[in-house]
């Protein structure tokens, strides 16, 4: 027998004990409750541990781990980590040069974003495989303030690269009693204080709540933005001459050509893209230089570019405050949620972790750091980080590696683009981010899992559209929030139905075999029980036990008051309902009794009398039938009649609803209400509620709302067959212990 033959061979098991309750469970087996420890005594032990010489250490560590990449970095990490170093470096150049121009930017601040915060980011990001610099949807974010308080002639001239001191030194001159500011400033303004944002945020542990920003959401909207960017570069072809338009067709199609086509080839072969944008950039600047295209034809190039490092000069912060405040925290956190989203994956997919409030603070202190270097919010690209990762990178080496070849870029070369057709760099943005327009595909996979995953995306992406990226973005968040709502509000509740020979509960809608035991309603509620649904958690009860006892006590109370028999002194009166009879007492309440064997029903001292009623029942036209029609309807939100809880109690004869409580991660204190209302409603029309498998958290909140002293009765049990048991031992009057006995093969 082969190995696979024999794994899968059935296993028999075989159970014997004896059924027990919650309390017989923690008496057995040593229940140890949680004490919760005084204030006093909880902030010394976190002080302790805080401050502690390995929790000092351990925190170094997190706080620096280049510590860690420098004292595990193995030799043969060098080559992956220098191909891919180099190789993305190279695509830094022209990406960072035309992320730039998408932001209204000069195309020297670019190189300046690829070089002094990714060099930041290397000594405090914990992702070993994310590049971090430019990206189109930041850049068109940070275009939004830079457009709307730099001045006009820099928005018009925003190619040139005139130094901060001289444009400000124009400016002042020609408006003295205005304040006015370049493009270079506002962006360094908008740096600076997003990254002060960020780095709080890592400070106060922000970082975890990312997690509610779900991939669908961050999905759609970058599709949403991706829309904008194309939007935004297409708009500008009405004021382009035909030369420029025959320029950007061309680069489009070879871009495309070479990105589609034979890249894929040559990475089989020799595991490198080719550096298609970098020759893009130097094929346009060299045929512009050779034919004069903006003297000659009108086409506008990149421009003026200094050589060198810029002098380090200080943001407009304090009087751009007010106006930049809501840019800057809406770019830190677009571009942070980007950024670890992608960090997630590649740390899921090479199995190691990542510190989501560290990278809060590594994007934060790069930020601040290279404002005053005229760089602009920097963001993870997800095509550098997907060529890095495919060429063989392996830490954050590759990172340090770029910077060295944009630095050599900046020092050495970066003058001799400034012949550079602008459209060519637009033809590398739009061939750049047309893969971002494949996650459309996202949304069809959503919606074949989940509606409201599917409603979020679209949503989500319609808003960036057609509203504005920040406020689409809000609008997101906010909906995907309000489906966490509706998803607590509304969990999965089904019924359960018992297999037979074995200890299985399983859902009815699901198993054909599952088989709802007779008399008892096993009810599988699949959410929290919380302040915000304890109302809807008790609906949810009555509808799916299909008895809501508050219209059957009414009801039951006007058929007992309405009823006029001869012999008042009768204490019960019996409704036939084909093999189900259903007494009711003097006071109304019902008394469900199954089949004339039933012990409770045939030592009734008033047997023979109750069943002369039934007569006189039917010859008063009171038939059953009948009987249903009398009183008056209740009010309710459902479809059927008040009376329609009264048939299925009579029909199904129901004795006891048993709760599946194992999904039930938390309740609080209303929801503690909310499950003792539910039980004594219940009570109060014959019917017992028990609860089963609850989780111990659950179990501890029950205990510290003294739960138990508002029950009469246990109702507490370890599992959904200990439940049962013990609820057809009650309704068969033996005192009998009960044994747990089963046979099964899995």
């Amino acid at each position: 027998m082969d190995s696979k033959t024999k794994n899968s061979s059935p296993l028999d098991i075989s159970v014997q004990r004896l059924a027990l309750t919650q309390d017989d469970l923690n008496e057995n087996f040593a229940y140890q409750r949680r004490i919760p420890k005084g204030c006093f005594h909880a902030t010394q032990k976190i002080l302790k541990k805080e401050f502690s010489r390995e929790r000092l250490k351990r925190g170094l560590k997190a706080r620096f781990p280049v510590i860690e990449c420098v004292r595990n970095y193995s030799k043969n990490y060098i080559i992956g980590d220098s191909v891919a170093g180099i190789t993305v470096g190279i695509m830094q150049i022209p990406l960072g040069m035309a992320y730039a121009i998408l932001g209204s930017c000069p195309a020297i601040t670019g190189l300046y974003s690829s070089f002094f915060p990714v060099l930041i980011y290397f000594f405090f990001g914990t992702s070993r495989h994310i590049s971090q610099g430019t990206f189109a949807i930041a850049s068109l974010m940070i275009s939004k303030p830079v457009d709307r308080l730099s001045t006009p002639d820099e928005i018009i001239h925003r190619s040139l690269n005139a130094t901060i001191n001289a444009s400000n030194t124009m400016i002042n001159s020609l408006h003295p009693d205005v304040a006015m500011y370049s493009n270079i400033q506002v962006a360094t303004a908008v740096c600076l204080l997003a990254g002060v944002m960020q780095f709080i945020l890592g400070v106060l542990r922000v970082g975890a709540l990312s997690m509610y920003l779900s991939d669908t959401l961050i999905s759609g909207f970058t599709t949403g933005a991706a829309v904008l960017i194309y939007e935004y570069i297409f708009s500008w072809i009405t004021h382009a001459n035909l030369a420029t338009m025959i320029i950007g067709a061309i680069s489009v199609v070879v871009l495309a050509f070479t990105s589609e086509v034979i890249n894929p080839r040559a990475m089989s072969k020799i595991k490198v893209p080719v550096p298609i944008e970098l020759l893009a950039v130097i094929v346009g600047t060299g045929v512009s230089y050779a034919m004069s295209f903006n003297e000659n034809y009108g086409v506008i190039i990149v421009g003026n570019i200094p050589g060198g490092l810029p002098p380090p000069q200080v943001p407009p912060i304090k009087s751009l405050f007010s106006e930049i405040f809501v840019d800057s925290f809406i770019i830190a956190v677009v571009t942070y949620v980007i950024s670890f989203s992608l960090a997630r994956l590649f740390a899921k997919k090479h199995n190691y972790d990542i510190n989501a409030n560290q990278e809060f603070m590594a994007m934060g202190i790069a930020n601040v750091s290279s404002s005053f270097f005229s760089c602009f919010p920097m963001c993870v690209a997800l095509s550098r980080s997907m060529v890095a990762d495919s060429v063989g990178g392996k830490t954050q080496v590759t990172g340090l590696l770029s910077c060295i070849v944009v630095l050599i870029v900046l020092v050495a070369i970066a003058p001799l683009f400034q012949c550079l057709p602008q459209c060519v760099l637009a033809a590398i943005i739009v061939v750049g981010i047309r893969r971002m327009f494949l996650q459309f595909r996202d949304f069809i996979h959503a919606w074949k899992i989940s509606k409201l995953e599917a409603a979020t995306w679209m949503i989500t992406f319609l808003s960036v559209c057609f509203v504005a990226i920040d406020i689409g973005l809000g609008i997101g968040v906010i909906f995907s929030l309000f489906t966490i709502v509706m998803r607590s509000q509304l969990p999965y509740v089904t019924t359960l139905g018992y297999v037979n020979d074995t200890e299985f509960y399983l859902d009815t809608k699901k198993y054909n075999a599952a088989v709802e035991k007779k008399h008892i309603k096993v009810i599988h509620y699949g959410g929290p029980i919380l302040f915000a649904n304890a109302k809807s958690f008790r609906k949810t009860i009555y509808r799916v036990s299909e008895v809501n006892p508050i219209l059957v006590a009414k009801k039951m109370e006007k058929l007992n008051k309405k009823q006029d028999f001869k012999s008042r002194s009768q204490k019960t009166v019996v409704i036939d309902m084909s093999d189900t009879k259903v007494i009711l007492d003097s006071e109304g309440n019902p008394i469900f009794m199954h089949g004339e064997t039933n012990p409770a029903f045939e030592n009734d001292t008033g047997v023979s009398q109750t069943r002369n009623n039934i007569d006189r029942m039917n010859q008063k036209n009171l038939s059953s039938s009948e009987l249903l029609k009398t009183g008056d309807q209740e009010p309710d939100d459902r479809e059927d009649t008040p009376f329609d809880h009264v048939i299925t109690a009579m029909k199904r004869g129901i004795v006891a609803i048993i709760i599946d409580g194992s999904p039930i991660s938390c309740v609080d204190y209303a929801g503690v209400g909310a499950i003792s209302q539910v039980i004594e409603e219940y009570e109060k029309v014959g019917i017992s509620v028990y609860f089963a498998d609850l989780p111990s958290g659950v179990l501890e909140m029950l205990d510290s709302c003294d739960f138990r002293s508002r029950i009469r009765n246990q109702v507490i049990y370890p599992t959904i067959q200990d439940a049962v048991l013990h609820v057809e031992k009650k309704e068969t009057k033996t005192e009998n212990p009960i044994s747990f006995n089963s046979s099964t093969k899995l």
